[in-house]
């Protein structure tokens, strides 16, 4: 959906070319310009020619794209060609913008904003709010990108300009649809469907109609949502707008999976994301594919499910998709349980939360951040009006007084609010350990011992290891951590760990790094942390101390052992053993 807006809005910064160089990627006309662009031109021709060659080419090579605008910027600084100057670095910051790059997006469209309010161009003012406030929704600051809005809205509606104000409704309507307060979002949009009539195409309220489908969707309307998205399909197919049919089909694949037509919605998700490779739209895909995935894994294909999201979640690392690896992340998490796999499971749930509080924090900073900042603005003021007029002392200390306890109160608000948030992800963290340990003295209960020392296969042997000797040497190895329990000892190295399966310490190294990409020092005190989290619900041990438990599981201080604990569970392992007394009656 974001990088729907976008489009309109370059959409409208280049209304002298053709709609349909848009959605067509014309190789002749690349060619062409690049020809030209290899002969002598007068600046202001080379300019154009520079702009034409990166609109052309700005959704399938992105970054030869900005090569080409910053060439056309050099000239526009040379030449004071103010005009063509904002337009680049509006388009400049498009791409940016549609590479994950949000922070110079807003640094470049900044740089445009005071050049159009010296030319007074209403509609290039207009836009660059608009694109500044999509970084910031981008960036999840969705308050700041609402200011922006407000501040386009407000000016489309001074001049009047039906084609802007059809387009700024959107972003703030988008705004209060992903705050999920629809009744704010929903006039704006049947605002914009009935201007309709007042404009010569539907293009500029497309994005109205997918806007309203989402809503509908999150109603609970499902069919009402895909009848939005079929005239929204309608008006892309007339002016083959490919950016459209691939929101349109993304929209279906998840409508349709909400309904439970699996088919109908892999069908749809599959084209979006044949559309969007094509176009090189990585938002669009990593979206998809997440959307994908979770239809395989509503259907219990697992695999394919864990095939999908990490295809998703290697597009969201590249370009620094947050939001979209949050989501990832959880839907993982919920796959890979689902499988057994609840170490695993572990680590993505742990994650999710941690980026999930990251970004809240993110929102937190930013709202203190304001709030200092009015009050150091209001405090100056004060300062300035004491100096012009004599003011009554205790009235102004009065208003400072109730000012830091306003914003006293905001931040402990604030606090609480965070700490809610992290104390629930803690809670589930540590149902989930306990879960798991449950699991775990089950297995250990029920699975026969079978540690054998080794008969000097390769005592002797100096090559490296073939196939069938690294799983009987790991078959060894964990048939020793989990029986004999070695790791209990504080001072177990390598080389006595070598010694009691008669190998080379190499050989231990090698079969613990291939099969468990790890050392043996986080091999060994992951098992602690096993066996911790086994003596921390067991009442023969309810007395010790978190440090006696530590002592007794191999690990040589508590700091140490706390670190390990929390990096492995994601908590500590004090909240551990009191979530498990509530939660359950140790046994």
């Amino acid at each position: 959906m974001s990088t729907l807006r976008q489009f309109f809005r370059s959409w409208l910064l280049i209304a002298p070319i053709s709609i349909l160089s848009f959605s067509v990627f014309s190789q002749q006309k690349t060619d062409s310009i690049s020809s030209l662009l290899r002969t002598k031109h007068t600046i202001e021709k080379r300019i154009s020619l520079l702009s034409d060659m990166a609109e052309q080419i700005l959704n399938f090579y992105p970054d030869s794209a900005i090569t080409y605008l910053d060439q056309s910027i050099s000239l526009c600084i040379s030449s004071n060609n103010n005009k063509e100057l904002a337009l680049a670095y509006q388009r400049k910051s498009v791409i940016l913008n549609n590479t994950g790059k949000y922070e110079k997006a807003i640094q470049v469209a900044e740089k445009a904003l005071p050049i159009f309010i010296i030319l007074h161009d209403s509609s290039g003012i207009i836009n660059t709010y608009s694109s500044i406030g999509i970084s910031y929704s981008y960036g999840l600051k969705y308050k700041t990108a609402l200011d922006y809005f407000f501040k386009g809205l407000k000016m489309a509606e001074k001049f009047k300009d039906i084609q802007l104000l059809v387009l700024m409704l959107n972003d703030v309507a988008y705004i209060y649809n992903v705050q999920k307060d629809y009744k704010k979002a929903l006039p704006l949009l049947l605002r914009t469907i009935s201007m309709r009539k007042d404009l010569s195409n539907e293009l500029p309220i497309v994005m109205g109609y997918i806007n309203l489908s989402t809503i509908y969707y999150n109603l609970g309307s499902n069919f009402k949502a895909l009848a939005y998205l079929d005239t929204a399909f309608t008006v892309a197919k007339k002016w083959k707008l490919n950016h459209i049919k691939q929101a349109v089909y993304q929209r279906r694949g998840i409508v349709y999976h909400k309904m439970g037509e699996h088919e109908k919605a892999i069908n749809n998700l599959k084209l979006a994301i044949q559309m969007q490779t094509a176009m090189n739209n990585s938002r669009g895909h990593a979206t998809s594919l997440f959307h994908l995935a979770n239809v395989y894994q509503g259907l219990n294909k697992l695999d394919s499910a864990n095939y999908f999201y990490d295809k998703g979640l290697e597009i969201a690392n590249t370009f620094h998709f947050l939001d979209v690896k949050k989501d990832i992340y959880k839907g993982k998490s919920e796959t890979l349980n689902k499988q057994g796999k609840f170490e695993k499971s572990i680590k993505f749930l742990s994650n999710h939360h941690i980026l999930k509080d990251s970004l809240s924090n993110n929102d937190v900073s930013t709202m203190l951040a304001d709030i200092e900042s009015k009050y150091k603005i209001a405090k100056k003021e004060q300062k300035i009006i004491l100096n012009e007029r004599i003011i009554n002392t205790q009235k102004n200390a009065l208003i400072s007084l109730v000012a830091l306890l306003i914003i006293t109160i905001v931040i402990l608000i604030l606090a609480i609010t965070q700490y809610q948030q992290k104390n629930r992800a803690s809670k589930i963290l540590a149902k989930t350990n306990l879960e798991l340990t449950k699991r775990e003295l089950i297995i250990d209960v029920s699975k026969p011992k079978t540690f054998n020392k080794s008969d000097g296969t390769f005592k002797y042997t100096s090559s490296t290891l073939d196939d069938t000797q690294k799983e009987v040497l790991l078959d060894n190895l964990i048939s020793l951590m989990n029986e004999k329990k070695p790791f209990l000892n504080p001072d177990l190295t390598l080389a006595s760990v070598a010694e009691e399966l008669e190998v080379y310490p190499r050989y231990i190294s090698q079969i613990i790094n291939e099969k468990f990409e790890k050392n043996f020092y986080n091999f060994v005190n992951e098992y602690r942390v096993k066996e911790a989290r086994i003596l921390l619900i067991n009442k023969d041990y309810v007395n010790y101390s978190i440090e006696g438990i530590a002592n007794t599981v191999g690990f040589n201080s508590k700091s140490s052992f706390n670190t390990f604990f929390k990096k492995i569970t994601g908590i500590t392992p004090s909240y551990f053993r009191e979530t498990a007394l509530k939660e359950t009656k140790i046994k």
